[in-house]
């Protein structure tokens, strides 16, 4: 199971300006499972069919988040 709740991980993403699909298809760039032992369920092996990359939750962190040297140079921005 996901470290951290879905509802999150989607938040994350669209906050990112993604965009969050419920289906694996060609035309989805990432697929993001949970950490830890190798996922076989049916939505990783159709990323796999489909050349999607499969990425941690870690690794979303890492692409998403800003470092704290970002933060600190202003390239991360909130609204109020």
């Amino acid at each position: 199971t996901m470290s951290t709740k879905r509802d999150n991980i989607m938040l994350l993403i669209e906050y990112a300006s993604g965009y969050v699909s419920s289906a694996v298809s060609s035309s989805v760039d990432f697929l993001v499972v949970p950490s830890g032992p190798i996922n076989e369920s049916k939505k990783t092996r159709d990323a796999y069919k489909y050349g999607v990359k499969v990425i941690s939750e870690d690794e979303l962190g890492d692409m998403i988040l800003p470092t704290s040297d970002e933060l600190t140079m202003g390239v991360w921005a909130a609204s109020h």
